[in-house]
């Protein structure tokens, strides 16, 4: 049976993450600032490589944002997507069958079936140029011409630059090349659920976890992701990455005594749980494509100011017809649960705050 202190501890994390008082208000769009995510700032600053010196933070804010309107998400989730098949938005092995996201980085885990299946394969990208930054390649939608702002037809390309993206007609979603989670369905359901993405999740993790039934239980994992907004092929990888982190990092997120989710500024270091996944993170951003930061979106985990690519998320660009519908005021904050969200260092955040803390809690009760 578990320390009655180490219940103690995991469900003062829990109050933590399901409304504590640390929990910051969402900024409206028209606010002056973004919220603060490292001390005073809304990103992590440049500093010198001793320490001693830290940056001033970026007080341009255009193209960074954390929340939406419902107009603008309202017309992504209208959005008819024309090529779904191409391989980088499909998770699948060498041979085109089923695959695990992780299979290079972790061994096969027991109960878990999926994870004894052959690696996804990663996306094989155009040749994008290499600045001193790193790659300039984008994601991009290409609508059809002629078509109105709600319903459009539209497919997702990788681009060589931005540049090369704008001189195609097409409008850039994210930064880095195109994954299974760069659809405007998957884009909507973050932006929809800004205040409360990870409490939805959190419900699909706490069924997966109490299915008896482990034959359908991880299709019904994918089907509650698709039921909270994401595209079939993002929730599957999604679902992969649920079922990993309750396997691999409940005993590293139910045994510390913090609550914070990275240190004091100005270094924000991510602390212990949010940071167990790191070894298959690469892979986990790799496949996804989209990250919030990638797409100019603000997190409650402080990400390197120099990392965020600044975006215009107007899903009416070059449309015939520019009305997006009545414009209902932003979603504001919970104030007894809902947590912040992260989606980039990660994208793993979210999953790893919203469920495996709590699933992990529910395993130790269950124990009992």
């Amino acid at each position: 049976m578990p320390s009655l202190d180490r219940i103690t501890r995991t469900a003062t994390f829990l109050s933590f993450l399901l409304g504590s008082n640390k929990y910051l208000p969402i900024a409206t769009v028209l606010a002056d600032s973004l919220q603060p995510r490292c001390g005073d700032c809304w990103c992590i600053v440049d500093q010198s490589e001793d320490g001693t010196e830290v940056g001033q933070c970026p007080t341009d804010q255009e193209g960074i944002l954390d929340t939406f309107p419902s107009n603008i998400y309202q017309v992504y989730e209208t959005f008819q997507l024309t090529n779904p098949d191409a391989t980088y938005l499909t998770l699948q092995s060498e041979d085109g069958g089923y695959c695990y996201p992780f299979a290079d980085t972790l061994e096969p885990i027991e109960g878990y079936p999926g994870s004894f299946l052959p690696q996804c394969v990663l996306p094989v990208t155009i040749n994008s140029t290499e600045t001193a930054e790193g790659s300039t390649a984008v994601c991009a939608f290409l609508y059809e011409p002629e078509t109105e702002c709600q319903n459009r037809k539209y497919q997702i390309l990788n681009y060589d630059s931005a540049e090369s993206a704008e001189k195609a007609g097409a409008i850039v979603t994210h930064s880095g090349h195109c994954g299974v989670c760069s659809d405007a369905n998957s884009l909507w359901a973050r932006m929809a659920s800004i205040d409360d993405f990870e409490a939805e999740t959190l419900i699909c993790g706490v069924s997966y976890i109490l299915n008896q039934n482990k034959e359908t239980r991880f299709d019904d994992l994918i089907q509650c992701a698709v039921d909270v907004g994401l595209g079939q092929q993002c929730a599957l990888l999604w679902a992969h990455l649920g079922a990993t982190l309750l396997n691999e990092c409940s005993s590293v997120c139910t045994t510390g005594t913090s609550s914070e989710t990275s240190g004091p500024p100005p270094q924000c270091i991510l602390a212990e749980c949010p940071a167990c996944p790191a070894a298959w993170n690469a892979n986990f951003a790799i496949l996804s494509g989209r990250t919030l930061v990638a797409s100019g979106i603000s997190e409650r985990t402080a990400q390197s100011c120099s990392q965020f690519y600044r975006i215009n998320h107007d899903p009416c660009i070059g449309a015939t017809t520019t009305t997006m519908g009545s414009t209902s005021p932003p979603k504001t904050s919970p104030t007894s649960s809902g947590f912040s969200r992260n989606y980039s260092m990660g994208p793993l955040n979210d999953y790893l705050f919203g469920v495996i803390l709590v699933l992990s809690w529910i395993s130790i009760v269950l124990a009992m």
